[in-house]
């Protein structure tokens, strides 16, 4: 993975993302959810984007607390 990292910048992108979103899963972090749905809009990756829209959907329901809780991650 580190190869191509270094020969793409959008695959890059798309592994610092999906590690920050695993990190933040894993570590009960629902506060960064917003500063991390920031980060996937700015990246104009689109399948990135479709999930955070996705997510963006959900958190009207279920909100950044849901990271919270220990059966989320």
């Amino acid at each position: 993975m580190e190869e191509l990292c270094r020969a793409d910048a959008v695959i890059a992108t798309a592994d610092a993302l999906a590690q920050a979103f695993t990190t933040m899963a894993h570590e009960r972090q629902g506060e960064e959810l917003d500063a991390w749905i920031a980060r996937v809009t700015a990246s104009e990756i689109a399948d990135l984007q479709r999930f955070a829209a996705g997510l963006l959907l959900d958190k009207a329901y279920v909100g950044p607390a849901r990271f919270n809780f220990p059966y989320s991650a």
